[in-house]
């Protein structure tokens, strides 16, 4: 895929966020304010942020015309090729660290609603939370993900690198795919091919853990 096309998946999948916050909302009748219409418009901000942000790259970052026109600094070929890798870098970084924040804020609320004291509160490390919450909610399928994805964002807090607390590698089967996490060794398999594969993985959770039994049944969730 063509970074513009990356843009517009990332904008078609902010699409069906929107639509499935206003049919829940409809169905149910969550309204602004809840938790369970308020994690779709999170995720829409990530993914409408990153996927403008990539179509603005493809069609004026890269290009010399954009430069003569707006830069106030001088500038080379060089210049626009380095800066516009920067910045491509950027947004698959924001969309790794900004769409797991939404994500998890939502299901510690989520855990919270449903029984205030578990995991110290809801404070605990976002493993236990989500381990925790999907087992209350009988969706274990889900597991994966979170674990896939949570890993991939704590790599780029060590600057690329695998070191967890344990110092121990880690194989995690996502969709009958295997992916290997060595400790002190980036991931060789993290590229924006793979975000865009997980990125609608991310939104079928969202969605099945908002409609499920214990979560839709009740009253009203605040966010």
């Amino acid at each position: 895929m063509k970074t513009e096309e990356i843009g517009k998946f990332l904008q078609e999948i902010q699409h069906l966020c929107i639509n499935a916050r206003d049919s829940f909302s409809n169905k149910y009748g969550w309204q602004k304010g809840d938790a369970r219409w308020a994690v779709f418009n999170k995720c829409s901000s990530v993914l409408i942020s990153v996927g403008l942000g990539l179509v603005f790259l493809e069609r004026h970052l890269t290009q010399r015309k954009w430069w003569e026109e707006n830069s106030t600094l001088p500038f080379t070929d060089q210049t626009i090729c380095d800066t516009s890798q920067e910045f491509e870098m950027f947004l698959k970084i924001g969309l790794i660290q900004t769409l797991m924040y939404s994500v998890e804020s939502s299901l510690r609320v989520f855990l919270r609603s449903l029984n205030p004291a578990a995991c110290k509160n809801g404070n605990a490390e976002f493993q236990s939370i989500y381990r925790c919450l999907l087992k209350v909610i009988d969706l274990p399928n889900h597991l994966t993900i979170l674990d896939l994805w949570r890993n991939i964002r704590n790599v780029m807090h060590n600057n690329g690198l695998f070191m967890p607390p344990n110092g121990k590698d880690i194989v995690i089967e996502h969709k009958s795919k295997r992916y290997e996490f060595k400790v002190g060794q980036p991931i060789s398999f993290l590229n924006i091919a793979l975000l865009m594969e997980l990125t609608p993985d991310m939104l079928h959770l969202i969605i099945d853990v908002v409609n499920s039994e214990k979560i839709r049944n009740q009253a009203s969730i605040r966010e």
